[in-house]
This record gives structure tokens, C-alpha cells and sequence, in this order.
């Protein structure tokens, strides 16, 4: 607690420093008054159909306000072109060559904040205009590429409307999400997520719940980023996945309203509102979800060793939930060289469970020996929310920057779950037993970040590098309680209540150097990091302390073979941490036939990623391929045993080691005006090592899975989208789970294949400002969970189904710019409208 306080108050004096340093009057800097602020605005220019660089073409630069030629310039051989002294301002490009069709680009802002504008790569087209009015669109791929990233611009995606971010992530290439809503990249659940770049106390402990949480209408694109560099936290053995909410850059107000319905109680609203000025820009958000969701499992378990038994449990279950979610940042610019953001979240959910098992317990001749059934109905009401602070010091040098990040994350809630068990008379099939549990759980994670980062340009490359500190603490505080009837009140079990205690204080440091050879580039980055644990069992009086110290290098080389063709190499080292439940050795006995626990004595485990992807620009579309492989030790992993004929304990343990190995492909195609498509494969095989202390032996799996992405335009503004995705038989790691309780099944096992449809239609109203959405999720009710295992003494099967075939209805209304305004053109230009 101390070096927190330390380091909070470090962090603060510094922010403090820096606003004063931003305050304060700067007459001169290299030579420019600040008066007279001074920017550019570069791109590149292809031909659409070769993918070639255009020479010589004319590029004017016009002041929004009244079209006034401020600038021009042309292209060079290598189709770039630049436009230097341009004052801060709103601006629109104008670009024309002979024989093609003239482009124009609005909303051009050069400010404070970000003077050097980057327009991108711009494709000319060589089809003369003959209409008077043109409709200028960037249109943006569903799926697009950087260099160490892959990006889904979720706007492109017609189902959206209603849904959320987990389900969207469900189509986006390489991201597989499971009947239960677990999250998994190329075959792994264990992935780094962040929103905005950063951790969220929004994550909280359910991620699920919370990502469920986030409608899917608010976000701008997820970042897949299977090798990040050094700069990025290690975590994760899959790499992370960044979901980057929608903000609004344009001058002046704007807003987006949200409303959607489904079947089956479904509810969802939200309203975000942006006001921009030259100097201060603020965003205010409010988001609200509620949802009901049915479903059964049926699990069985043959047991050999003691003696032979056959379980049988057959779960209903309802579970509901109400989410609230505010957002508000302020960012304040009052010079060039200066800025100053803060930001924060606000999230409230509560989820409420009610479910009815049924225990049916046969011996060998097919007799029942025992019955009951177990009533549990639960309420969790959470809070949570972050604030951050971020300010960031621009220099005369071109991309040389200094930024300080501090943010404070909390997450708390309440659960209370109560259990009715009665047992049954095998014969009779009377009632002559009931039990009465009970349980409270409060839970508190608080998490304190500080980063520091500095960028140097150098005339041979750039050169990164930072310093972070993250300080974490965990307390569970878990009673459970049984009811006297004599008494007529609960009574604490102290054989099974428990308090856990996790801290984690990590301090990092990482520095990266990037540079370019004519076509040849390359990143060269390493991250130190000293992590200290300390997990506390207060009831048992155990504490088990452990630091470490480890290196985390990478690298991403890339090579231009043409202007149309690119080959990357990546490689990261990862580390995936234990979790504190995990960790956590006290037993919990929810389900009185499947028990669990932690261990403390887990050890983190590494990975080693490498990857090689050949990137290519086809007319009207590109192809993606990508080789992979993962070597991963100390592989935490959900093993189970059976402690006697009708009970299993499941606990988790490292393994020795598992090796990894995909293809990966992504088309995207633009076939007509009318028809694009997006078709993605993954193919996977896994080795892993045997757990002969558990009866488990070694198994390999080779799977694979597909997901296409169709999006017809059936009328000038009305779309219609067709999702498909299969995942094959796979080998499991972790055992079963369904949600918010598991049926542990085992360890290593064998999942079926889940094969689901969706089916959305977009509908453009209101001059293009209002949009009505329709979309069906599993169209043909075929998603179903289907887990197998197996170990020494027993198998186990589970089949899982929920609520399908969910219908959606919704309308969204854009207030102002969202919906960006007609523009004047030079003289005998004709009025366009930018998208």
C-alpha cells in the first residue's frame, strides 16, 4: 500500500508539472509563432485496378467554410504527395487527372492535437464521370490490414443492430465465441481484452456479462493483435483483442440514438452526444441492456473405480440481466504542442439466475440408488467504473511525442444464491428430506496503473520507449450458510466460508527501434518486467508469495515484394499469469457432485509465438495468409478426478507443455457494386502432453473452422447480410462449463462441431440520418454444446442448449454532423454528399 501511494502521488505531481508546462506562454518555438500554427497533409494515390502509385496527379486543398483554394500539389513517382504550411482548420482535397473520375475528400481537420494529417491510400478510378451529381463514398472493407494488426470495422456489419460485442466478436475472422459466450482466439480462450487500448474495470470478473453489456452500434472496429509488440502487456497466450469505441472528430455538435427490441424480453437503448470546439472536445454516453436468456443441460457421468455408478443431472435454467453503462471524456487542446484528457466510465449490472437440477443416481443393475433435485435462484448487483487521465506533449519534430497515462479501475459487487434441496424417495417417488444453503459473496478489485512513454524520431528510424507500474488487489469474502429449522435461522459454516486476498504489483519497462530500408522494414522491441504476487487465504491462515523476473522480446520484420504484394514475420514471447481464482485453494461446494478449487501452487505459463503472413491487394479486394505456430510450457490447465463413486474434485494443474500450429486465410472481395463477400478459414492442429497423475493421456486434435461474410446491396439504401460460421470436433483443454455454473466434466475431452446462420436487412430512411435493422441470430436453431471426456475411472457427457432463432428490431437516428453535411464545390462543381 505504500508504494502506491508513492507512486500515485509521483504520477500526480508529474501531471501536475506538465499542465503547468502546458499553461504557460510560449511566444517562439524552431522558429513559429503560436499564433501562426502550421501543419501538412500527405497520402498516396494508386490506380484502383493495378494497385500502381499515380504520378502527376493534381491535388487542391479548399477551406471548408467558403471553398477558398488554399494550396496544391502533385503526386511523385511514387504517388505520394504532400501539403506543407497549412493553418489549423478544417479543409477539403480535391484530386483530378486525366481520364479519371475526380475524388473529393471532407472533413480534413488539421489542429492542435493532431497537425500532421495522413489521408491514406486513395484509389482513382480510370472511368470518366458523365452524370452531374456524384456520390463520393470511402467505403471501407469489413475487414482491413496493418502491420501488426487486423482490423473489423464493425459500421460495415448489418447485424449490429441489437447485438452485442460478444456478439459481434463471434464474426470477426480468427475469434470463435461458444454457447456459454466464451471467447477464444485461434483455438485458445486465454486472450488479452482491452477497450480503448486500455484495461476496463467494466471487465470486471464476468467479462462476458460486461462485453454483453456494450451494445455493438457503439463500437468503431475491433483490433485483432496476435503479436503485439513490446510496448503492449505480455499477457495472454493468443494475443489481445481491442474493442475501440466510436467518437465523434467533426466540428461543432452531434449525437447517435440507438433502440432495438427482441423476442423474448429483450431490451436495448443508448445515446451518445459529442460537442466539439476548436480547443475542447467532449463525449457523453449512456447505454442500457436487459435481456432474458433460457436453456437446459443434461450431463452424465459413468464412474468405474470404486464401484460403478451412473449420474445423471438435467438442469433448466432462466438467468436476466439489467445493464447500465455512462461514459464521459473531456479533452481540452490550448495550444499545438499540448493536450490534456480525461475520461471515465460507469458501469451498473445486476444479474439474477434461477435454475432446477435433477440428481439421479444408478448402480450397475440400472437401479435408482438415490434422487434429489437442487431450486438455486441468485441476485448479483455490480458496480464498477475507471478513470483516467492522460496528457500528451507534441514537439516541433515531426511525430516526436511525450505521453503520461494514470488510471484507477475499480470493480465491486454482491452475490447472494439460495438452494433448496430435496431429496426423493427411489420407490415413492416422495419427498422426505430438504435442505436449506445459502451463500454471500462481496468482492472488491481495485487495479492502479501508471505509464510514462516517449517517441524520438531519428534520421535512421524511430525510437519508443516507456515505463509502467500496475498495482492490483483482489478480495473475495465467501460465506456460506445452512438453516436451522430448530433454530429457525442460518447458521455460518466455518468449514466452508472463506476470505481471499490477491495482490500483484508489476513493474515494466520496454523499449522498441522501427526503421525502413527501401522496401524492407523491421521492429525490433524488448520488455523487462518484474511481477511480485502474494495470495492470502485469511481463513486458513495460508499465504503463498511469488516474484519473477522475465524477458519479453519481439520482433516484425516486413518486405514490400510489390506495390500490390507484402510478406511479415512476427515474433512475440507471452506470459499467461494465473488467475486469482484459480489460485484460490479453498473447495467450493455449489454442486454438491462436482466440486472445485484452486491451487496456489500454479506457475505462470510461456508462450512462444512466431508468425508469417503474405498479404495481397487483388482488384476490388485482398488476400490474407498466415502460418502460425505457438510453443507453450507449464500449460495451466482444469483437470478433474473422482474422489468416490459419486463425486469429483476439480482442481488446476501446469502441464508439461502443448505445441500449436494454424493456417489462417481471409478473402475479401467486392465482386459487383451490389455484392461483397468476406470468407475466412482457420485450420489448427494441438498436441498435448499426457497427465498421468489424473489417468489422462496424451492427445492431439486437428480441427478447423470457416466463417463467410455476404453483404448484398439490394437498393440504393437498402442492404441485406448473410453470416455463416462453422467450428469442427475439437480436443479441449479445461474440462465443461455452462454459465454461471459449471458442470466440471473433466479435463482433456472432445467437443462437437457448432455450426450457426444469421440473417440481418438494413434499411436507410431520413435522407440517410434514421436506419431501421432487422436481424435473426441462428437462423435454423442448430447451435447446441456437445462435450465428452474421459479419464481413468470414468466418462462424462454433457449437452447443452439455450434460447435460439432471437429476432431483432431496431432504429437509429444520427442528430446533426454524425450524418456529415453537403458541401460546395469550386464553381462548376456539382453538390456531393460524403459519407
Amino acid at each position: 500500500m505504500k508504494n502506491i501511494k508513492i507512486y500515485f502521488w509521483l504520477t500526480v505531481a508529474f501531471l501536475l508539472l506538465a499542465t503547468d508546462i502546458m499553461v504557460y506562454p510560449q511566444t517562439q518555438r524552431g522558429g513559429q509563432f503560436q499564433g501562426e500554427p502550421i501543419g501538412t497533409i500527405r497520402g498516396k494515390i494508386v490506380d484502383s485496378q493495378s494497385g500502381k502509385p499515380m504520378e502527376f496527379v493534381s491535388v487542391r486543398l479548399y477551406r471548408h467554410r467558403d471553398s477558398s483554394l488554399v494550396n496544391g500539389a502533385l503526386s511523385n513517382s511514387q504517388g505520394i504527395f504532400e501539403i506543407s504550411k497549412v493553418p489549423f482548420g478544417r479543409y477539403y482535397l480535391e484530386l483530378k487527372f486525366i481520364g479519371y473520375k475526380s475524388r473529393l475528400f471532407d472533413s480534413i481537420f488539421v489542429i492542435p492535437r493532431n497537425p500532421n494529417v495522413n489521408v491514406g491510400v486513395i484509389h482513382f478510378e480510370n472511368e470518366p464521370v458523365q452524370t452531374n451529381e456524384v456520390e463520393v463514398t470511402a467505403q471501407k472493407d469489413i475487414v482491413s490490414y496493418e502491420i501488426d494488426r487486423r482490423i473489423y470495422n464493425v459500421d460495415k456489419d448489418l447485424t449490429v443492430s441489437g447485438s452485442s460485442a460478444v456478439d459481434i466478436l463471434a464474426n470477426v475472422p480468427s475469434i470463435s465465441v461458444d454457447i456459454d459466450g466464451n471467447i477464444s482466439l485461434r483455438g485458445t480462450g486465454n486472450v488479452t481484452i482491452l477497450i480503448d487500448g486500455k484495461p476496463s474495470a467494466l471487465l470486471g470478473f464476468d467479462r462476458t456479462s460486461v462485453l454483453e453489456q456494450i451494445p455493438a452500434d457503439n463500437i468503431e472496429r475491433i483490433e485483432v493483435i496476435t503479436n503485439p509488440s513490446a510496448k503492449f502487456d505480455p499477457d495472454g497466450v493468443a494475443g489481445i483483442i481491442n474493442i475501440v469505441l466510436k467518437k465523434n472528430t467533426m466540428l461543432g455538435y452531434g449525437g447517435i440514438l440507438n433502440t432495438n427490441v427482441g423476442t423474448a424480453d429483450k431490451y436495448n437503448a443508448s445515446l451518445n452526444l459529442n460537442l466539439r470546439t476548436d480547443n475542447f472536445n467532449t463525449t457523453f454516453g449512456y447505454s442500457y441492456r436487459q435481456f432474458s436468456m433460457r436453456g437446459s443441460t443434461d450431463a452424465t457421468r459413468n464412474s468405474f473405480v470404486p464401484d460403478s455408478t451412473f449420474l445423471s443431472q438435467l438442469q433448466n435454467f432462466l438467468r436476466r440481466g439489467f445493464f447500465h453503462r455512462g461514459q464521459l471524456t473531456a479533452e481540452w487542446t490550448p495550444n499545438a504542442y499540448n493536450s490534456l484528457t480525461f475520461n471515465t466510465n460507469l458501469g451498473f449490472f445486476k444479474r439474477q439466475i434461477s435454475d432446477s437440477t435433477g440428481y439421479n443416481f444408478q448402480n450397475l443393475i440400472g437401479d435408482y440408488s438415490n434422487q434429489y433435485y437442487r431450486l438455486n435462484s441468485s441476485e448479483s448487483p455490480n458496480t464498477s467504473y475507471d478513470i483516467g487521465l492522460n496528457y500528451k506533449r507534441n514537439f516541433d519534430t515531426k511525430e516526436q511525442e511525450l505521453n503520461a497515462n494514470l488510471l484507477y479501475t475499480v470493480f465491486g459487487g454482491n452475490d447472494e444464491a439460495y438452494y433448496n434441496q430435496i431429496f426423493l424417495d427411489t420407490v415413492t417417488a416422495t419427498s422426505y428430506n430438504k435442505i436449506f444453503q445459502k451463500n454471500k459473496t462481496q468482492q472488491k478489485n481495485k487495479n492502479l496503473i501508471g505509464e510514462v512513454s516517449y517517441i524520438q524520431p531519428l534520421p535512421f528510424g524511430r525510437l519508443e520507449t516507456g515505463l509502467k507500474s500496475s498495482f492490483r488487489t483482489i478480495n473475495i469474502d465467501y460465506s456460506f450458510f445452512n438453516f436451522d429449522p430448530s433454530e429457525n435461522d442460518w447458521i455460518l459454516n466455518t468449514l466452508i466460508s472463506n476470505n481471499f486476498i490477491y495482490n500483484e504489483n508489476i513493474y515494466a519497462g520496454y523499449l522498441t527501434f522501427s526503421s525502413k530500408l527501401g522496401n524492407f522494414g523491421y521492429q525490433l522491441g524488448l520488455r523487462s518486467e518484474y511481477a511480485a504476487t502474494n495470495a492470502d487465504q485469511k481463513t486458513s491462515g495460508r499465504v503463498f508469495e511469488k516474484d519473477y523476473f522475465n524477458i519479453f522480446p519481439t520482433l516484425h520484420l516486413s518486405y514490400q515484394l510489390t506495390d500490390a504484394n507484402s510478406v511479415m514475420l512476427s515474433y512475440s514471447r507471452r506470459v499467461n499469469r494465473p488467475s486469482f481464482m484459480s489460485l484460490n485453494p479453498f473447495v467450493d461446494y455449489s454442486d454438491p457432485q462436482n466440486l472445485s478449487k484452486g491451487n496456489p501452487e500454479l506457475k505462470p505459463e510461456y508462450i512462444n509465438s512466431f508468425e508469417i503472413t503474405d498479404l495481397h491487394y487483388l482488384p476490388k479486394g485482398s488476400l490474407n495468409l498466415t502460418v502460425f505456430y505457438r510453443y507453450t510450457t507449464d500449460i495451466i490447465s482444469r483437470v478433474t478426478r473422482l474422489l468416490d463413486s459419486n463425486v469429483t474434485e476439480t482442481t488446476y494443474e501446469n502441464l508439461n507443455r502443448s505445441n500449436t500450429v494454424g493456417l489462417e486465410v481471409i478473402w475479401n472481395q467486392n465482386f459487383f457494386e451490389w455484392w461483397k463477400l468476406n470468407l475466412s478459414a482457420s485450420y489448427f492442429y494441438l498436441d498435448v502432453n499426457s497427465i498421468p497423475q489424473y489417468g489422462i493421456p496424451a492427445k492431439n486434435s486437428k480441427s478447423w473452422n470457416t466463417k463467410i461474410n455476404s453483404i448484398f446491396n439490394i437498393a440504393k439504401n437498402i442492404s441485406l447480410q448473410f453470416n455463416m460460421s462453422y467450428d469442427s470436433p475439437v480436443v479441449t483443454t479445461g474440462g465443461g462449463g455452462m454459465y454461471w455454473r459449471f458442470f466440471s466434466m473433466g479435463s482433456v475431452g472432445h467437443l462437437d462441431g457448432i455450426f450457426t446462420t444469421s440473417l440481418a436487412l438494413k434499411i436507410d430512411i431520413f435522407n440517410e440520418r434514421g436506419t431501421i435493422n432487422f436481424r435473426i441470430m441462428d437462423l435454423f436453431k442448430t447451435i447446441n454444446y456437445n462435450l465428452s471426456t474421459d479419464a481413468s475411472n470414468f466418462v462424462s457427457y454433457m449437452h447443452r442448449t439455450r434460447e435460439s432463432r432471437v429476432a431483432f428490431l431496431g432504429f437509429q437516428y444520427k442528430l446533426n454532423e454524425y450524418k456529415r453535411p453537403k458541401i460546395k464545390r469550386p464553381e462548376d462543381s456539382q453538390e456531393i454528399d460524403f459519407e
